[in-house]
């Protein structure tokens, strides 16, 4: 009966596992981005609630990106935060949303000043004083403290996620070689 030795290099096989484990998480992390991106239309019109969103501007498709992190040994993709912060959040989960962007109030300029009576929309008139543009300041303050509209979700990141999980064993295949 013959003696071997096998001699395991510790470094070369956590080497080569960090290396597997990099590339297929990038892979993967590249697969959902894609298949997020899409599943979203570029179009005017607004998207069915439970169907992925629209994206009118193409803002949203071309923000939803992927990064491996190395100290975690993980990979995490989705939108990256927009002038409106909250958008792609309120998307995918759905919830309130309003309009967080401050209009510049000048005079002769219009502006909302009230809200319309019975109704959930604001009456926009023409400043002409002053006191009109620091009343629609106020009102303004005012309005954005409340929600402008619940928005039902269109989820669009999750969907993309539980498509591409059954494709991520198969990169792990064979994947820590010499």
């Amino acid at each position: 009966m013959t003696r071997q030795f096998v001699f395991f290099d510790d470094d070369k096989i956590l080497d080569a596992v960090d290396k597997a484990t990099r590339r297929n998480l990038s892979k993967f992390g590249a697969y959902v981005r894609q298949r997020a991106r899409r599943s979203i239309r570029k179009r005017k019109k607004a998207s069915a609630p439970g169907a992925p969103p629209s994206s009118h501007t193409g803002n949203l498709k071309r923000g939803i990106v992927f990064g491996y992190d190395r100290t975690r040994g993980s990979v995490v993709v989705g939108p990256i935060k927009n002038r409106s912060g909250v958008a792609p959040q309120t998307l995918e989960h759905g919830g309130f949303t309003r309009d967080l962007t401050t209009p510049e109030f000048r005079i002769g300029a219009k502006a909302p000043v009230r809200w319309a009576r019975g109704k959930r929309r604001m009456v926009y008139v023409e400043l002409a004083t002053e006191r009109d543009v620091e009343t629609a300041k106020r009102f303004w303050e005012e309005a954005g403290k409340r929600p402008a509209a619940y928005v039902r979700a269109r989820p669009y990141m999750g969907p993309a996620l539980d498509a591409e999980l059954p494709r991520a064993p198969e990169l792990w295949r064979n994947s820590v070689v010499r």
